[in-house]
């Protein structure tokens, strides 16, 4: 079966720090394919500070759209409720010896207040990436600066954000 590596998160929006990370850690890994899953409701962020989460999928979709090794799944809009990794992991049935999960230090140190932490390392390799960065504002220039063009003139006609993706 062909190696895999999940990379969850509200990517809201998802920006060129995460294709970057996913990249470097396919090649570190040596990976056939990262599997980016939008949660449709993540149980750690409030839905009002999010963009809908369709156009959240779709931003996924236009940032990586032509890389070989990267793809995108609509998993979690396809199952009620919040957006808890072990709930995905089990519906993707990869075997452990082919599954990583990638997730930040700074994730990986609340890692026990997930939903089911060992079953979720029963289920996935975890792939933990040291993380400098901070919290993105949505409507700072700089963050536009760090967004795939795609992604960036999606926002500004949707009007997304707060300030409109201006």
């Amino acid at each position: 079966m062909a190696s895999t590596a999940v990379l969850g998160g509200s990517f809201n929006p998802i920006h060129y720090g995460h294709l970057l990370l996913a990249d470097d850690v396919a090649d570190l890994l040596a990976l056939d394919r990262v599997l980016f899953v939008p949660a449709a409701r993540p149980p750690h962020k409030p839905n009002a500070d999010l963009a809908p989460a369709l156009d959240r999928y779709a931003m996924v979709e236009l940032a990586i759209a032509g890389h070989p090794k990267f793809a995108v799944s609509d998993l979690e809009f396809r199952r009620p409720g919040p957006s808890y990794t072990v709930d995905t992991l089990e519906a993707l049935a990869i075997p452990r010896k082919d599954l990583f999960l990638i997730i930040g230090s700074e994730t990986f140190l609340d890692l026990l207040t997930w939903r089911a932490p060992r079953r979720v390392a029963e289920l996935a390799q975890l792939a933990v990436v040291p993380r400098l960065g901070s919290a993105f504002d949505p409507d700072s220039a700089a963050v536009r600066k760090v967004l795939p063009e795609a992604v960036d003139a999606y926002i500004r006609a949707r009007r997304l954000y707060r300030g409109g993706g201006s």
